[in-house]
C-alpha cells in the first residue's frame, strides 16, 4: 500500500473543504444541480434507521422538493470540517455537524443540528460522494 504524500494530503484536504462549503452554499442557493454533481452512481445513504441505495433522479427529487419547501436563515458549520483519507489517498471522509435556521413552506421554524459523515471515492482524479451517514438533533 502507498501511503499518502503530505502535499497530496494538503491538496486533497482542500478539495473536500471545498466540496463542503460548495454544499452549504448549494442549499442556501437551492441549487439542486449543485447538489447531485459528483454523487457517485451506487451511492448509500443510512440515516433514521435505514440503508438507502438512492439513484441519482431520486437524490435530486429529494432535494428539489426539500428546497422547494424551505427558506433558509442560516446554514452554518458548528465545528470545523475533520477531513481524513485512506494510506493510499484513494478514499477520503469528511465529518461535519451544521446548525440550520429558517422556515418552512408552511411557515413552520426550522431549527436543528445535522452532523454526517460523506465518504468519498477518488475516481479520474475527482471526489465522488460514495457514502453518507446523518444524524439530526
Amino acid at each position: 500500500m502507498v501511503n499518502l504524500k503530505k502535499e497530496d494530503f494538503k491538496r486533497y484536504s482542500k478539495e473536500l473543504l471545498f466540496l463542503h462549503k460548495k454544499n452549504i452554499e448549494a442549499h442556501l442557493k437551492k441549487d439542486v444541480d449543485s447538489l447531485v454533481q459528483g454523487v457517485s452512481e451506487d451511492f448509500i445513504s443510512v440515516n433514521n434507521g435505514k440503508v438507502n441505495f438512492p439513484s441519482i433522479e431520486d437524490i435530486r427529487k429529494n432535494y428539489s422538493e426539500y428546497l422547494e419547501n424551505t427558506e433558509f436563515s442560516k446554514y452554518e458549520d458548528q465545528m470545523d470540517p475533520i477531513i481524513g483519507f485512506s494510506e493510499d489517498g484513494s478514499i477520503g471522509w469528511s465529518i461535519v455537524k451544521v446548525s440550520v435556521g429558517g422556515k418552512s413552506k408552511n411557515k413552520h421554524d426550522l431549527e436543528f443540528t445535522c452532523a454526517w459523515i460523506t465518504i468519498y471515492k477518488r475516481s479520474n482524479d475527482k471526489w465522488l460522494r460514495f457514502i453518507e451517514v446523518s444524524s439530526f438533533q
